[in-house]
């Protein structure tokens, strides 16, 4: 009995364990093969020989029909993911949206802390005329004066 022949064509096809592409190019090819046998035993009313399958065999291994098969399964892997993107495109678009109003929503500042800023600010600037005040009599005692000259010194007025 003859030594088997075996069809070496998924090492041909798929070149590493994560190759989807070459992973489909090898679908295609077994689709291929299937229909090849099923149209073999329409034709003759049996399956094929292994000597029979050699002609399919030698076809398909040929570097132009890889090159085929790769082509194809790029074809059809963009096809699947446009549709894909096509029939989600939406749904994307929604969580796009929502994420960016989650980020908004999460550096906008509460009511809480716009009052508590509001407190502060003006506790603040309270404090800072106070010691305007202060430094002003402490220099001289003309208050209303000083006063005066402070704001228009303050606000781009000259005296």
């Amino acid at each position: 009995m003859p030594e088997r022949q075996y069809n070496f064509i998924f090492s041909k096809l798929v070149e590493k364990d994560d190759d989807m592409l070459g992973l489909l190019a090898y679908g295609l090819y077994k689709q291929q093969k299937i229909e090849y046998i099923a149209q073999f035993k329409k034709e003759h009313g049996r399956g094929p020989t292994h000597e029979e399958l050699a002609t399919f065999h030698d076809l398909t291994s040929s570097q132009t029909q890889i090159e085929n098969y790769k082509q194809l399964a790029e074809i059809r892997f963009n096809s699947i993911f446009n549709k894909v993107m096509e029939d989600n495109l939406e749904a994307f678009r929604k969580a796009a949206h929502q994420g960016q109003s989650d980020a908004i929503a999460e550096l906008k500042p509460s009511n809480r802390e716009r009052i508590l800023s509001g407190i502060v600010g003006n506790f603040s600037f309270i404090i800072f005329c106070a010691l305007l005040f202060g430094a002003a009599a402490f220099i001289n005692a003309d208050y209303p004066g000083q006063i005066m000259t402070g704001i228009k010194i303050l606000f781009g007025f000259q005296p």
